[in-house]
């Protein structure tokens, strides 16, 4: 019976373009938390402690608790509007969240809020000059946010290690890993950079990420892309050498 259901269900998927596969047979640089279950069951590692930085309304940290029943899941969103969604979609008492952003500094920084608190989910950055906004005439609002380093936080709450770090900060990526340092270098966790080119400062390129990070003693081992109409997000999946 098993078999004539998969049998039924892929032909009516193919019919309509669509292919079946499962999860344990899909190519890495799908799903990065795939990818990672997958490296820790061969590994036998157990994934205790994730990093959402750049949580919006708490998309990754719901795949999170869902994916690693064990961990203890901290998301980070420093706009008060994204971070009161957060906390009132997520009631799991395994995530923590904080209304800071992370950088390379402590202390006020300038937030850049490009999309109207009446969408969905608001575009948030701690890039002026980010090309897309340069190129499209998007003016943005500010506000002032408290930032932190990773580094600086992970010593205050005495977290000693962090298994997953997932990075989303419209553009400020490199920024968070430099104020990442030493929890990368002694912590050594998988690695999740979700990026889009256009969201970088002006004169910063994706290698420059790279470099910073292979320094590190890191390497991609999986990267997907989700291509749309202005270019393109890529999800990276890091892993320490």
């Amino acid at each position: 019976m098993k078999r004539f259901l998969a049998k039924l269900i892929r032909t009516v998927l193919d019919r309509f373009g669509y292919v079946l596969w499962k999860r344990e047979f899909l190519l890495y640089g799908i799903s990065p938390f795939l990818d990672i279950v997958r490296l820790c069951r061969a590994s036998g590692h157990l994934v205790r402690t994730v990093f959402d930085v750049g949580a919006n309304i708490g998309q990754t940290s719901r795949l999170a608790l869902a994916t690693f029943p064990d961990a203890r899941i901290f998301a980070f969103e420093p706009h008060p509007d994204t971070f009161k969604h957060l906390t009132e979609a997520i009631t799991d008492l395994r995530l923590s969240a904080y209304q800071i952003a992370f950088g390379e500094q402590d202390g006020d920084v300038t937030l850049y809020e490009y999309a109207s608190s009446g969408s969905d989910t608001l575009i948030n950055s701690l890039v002026p000059d980010a090309r897309f906004a340069t190129q499209f005439g998007k003016r943005a609002k500010e506000r002032v946010a408290r930032c932190s380093t990773i580094d600086c936080f992970c010593e205050k709450y005495g977290i000693e290690r962090i298994d997953v770090l997932k990075i989303d900060t419209e553009g400020s990526e490199i920024w968070v890993c430099e104020g990442a340092k030493k929890l990368l270098a002694e912590s050594r966790p998988a690695l999740i950079i979700a990026t889009h080119p256009a969201w970088l400062p002006s004169g910063q390129k994706i290698e420059d990420l790279f470099v910073l990070l292979n320094s590190l003693g890191y390497r991609v081992v999986a990267c997907d892309s989700l291509q749309y109409t202005k270019g393109d997000f890529r999800d990276y999946l890091f892993l320490a050498e």
